[in-house]
């Protein structure tokens, strides 16, 4: 056998290409012809390259995938911040975003959101959920004379025991969190919908003009029994538990937890307060009926005039020191020829009630 030439890459490289054919050179007994050998190496490279391709192409792919998972935004839930009147400053989680009406897409989760209006500010913590349309209603009300807003709308005041943060809507409008107290709501039957981690609680409540409805709402896993309270009286009254406003007894009845209650009647502008213990129980109404103490009023007239009062004769001026349940009495002055005059008067416990008139002006 003859021997075979053999050549190093750096000789043939060196060589220039005149010469490159010698590194194929075959001994003469090979029965394969001088060209197979590079073929099959280069089918061979070509299937490296084209691994080595799809390994770059997958890894660069993976890549741009997770910067992508990285980059993005979960905007999942929008804001809707109203307020009447309107054009107060909205600002959320200290940054400013605008004037009310305002709708944002946020981020799912606790945001700070607070709304000024002049002098006034309220703050509110917002929880914006998944692909939900959160909304909050703000209201400042006017200032109106002799209080004309309390007569066309109520109050309703809505908190949890134990207190937490529940979501409050109200005929299907998320209003806030409790313990929350909306004062612009119609008077009439209005749904109240509580959502906690203890559920979802339901309730209808009838608001009336002027007066402040409440509302308690058991957020527990497992529940709270809960009963009511109906206190009666002739002048409206404010009750609070715990240095508390939890309602009127303009309210038909109040929703209470079990147990015993320790509440305070309570009418500033009358000088009245008064503390009762009350029982609760479970699914019945705890009835109060409060007797409210007396003072004296003195009544006169020029020259002088028969007195009624809420429809009663309390006789001829001048009358003094007559004593009446505290709260409003409608008096009316009869002359046979100056005619007829009507007065409201207030008796309260801070001092005695006076009431003077002069028939002959008109």
């Amino acid at each position: 056998m003859k021997p075979v030439l053999l050549k190093s890459v750096s000789d043939s490289q060196a060589a220039g290409p005149e010469h490159a054919e010698l590194d194929g050179f075959l001994p003469e007994s090979s029965s394969q012809p001088p060209a197979a050998a590079p073929e099959k190496r280069n089918r061979a490279g070509v299937v490296v390259v084209a691994l080595v391709c799809l390994l770059a192409a997958g890894a660069i792919t993976g890549l741009w995938l997770r910067a992508s998972s990285i980059t993005a935004k979960p905007i999942t839930g929008s804001l809707r911040v109203e307020s009447d009147p309107l054009g107060a400053d909205v600002l959320i989680d200290g940054t400013a975003h605008g004037k009310t009406p305002l709708t944002l897409a946020l981020a799912v989760g606790q945001h700070q959101v607070v709304v000024q209006q002049g002098g006034k500010t309220q703050q509110l913590a917002v929880t914006v959920e998944r692909e939900t349309a959160t909304v909050h209603h703000i209201s400042w009300p006017a200032e109106l004379d002799g209080d004309r807003r309390g007569m066309t709308v109520g109050s309703l005041r809505v908190v949890t025991e134990p207190a937490s943060a529940a979501r409050v809507s109200v005929d299907g409008v998320d209003r806030g969190a409790t313990p929350l107290t909306l004062s612009d709501l119609a008077p009439g039957e209005h749904d109240v919908i509580v959502r906690s981690q203890g559920g979802v609680h339901r309730r209808a409540v009838i608001i009336e003009r002027g007066a402040t409805a409440s509302l308690v709402f058991s957020t527990t896993a497992e529940g709270v029994s809960s009963g009511w309270l109906s206190a009666t009286t002739d002048t409206p009254l404010q009750i609070f538990e715990g240095g508390k406003l939890i309602g009127s007894t303009e309210s038909d009845r109040i929703m209470l937890p079990v147990g015993d209650h320790s509440f305070e009647f309570a009418n500033d502008s009358l000088g009245f307060r008064v503390t009762r213990a009350v029982k609760i129980v479970a699914g019945q109404t705890a009835t109060l009926a409060l007797q409210l103490p007396r003072a004296p009023i003195s009544v006169n007239a020029v020259p002088w005039a028969q007195v009624w009062i809420d429809g009663q004769p309390l006789g001829e001026t001048p009358i003094g020191n007559v004593m009446q349940t505290i709260g409003s009495h409608q008096l009316i002055f009869r002359h046979p020829e100056l005619g007829e005059r009507r007065v409201t008067a207030v008796v309260t416990l801070s001092q005695t009630t006076r009431v003077a008139i002069d028939m002959r002006k008109q």
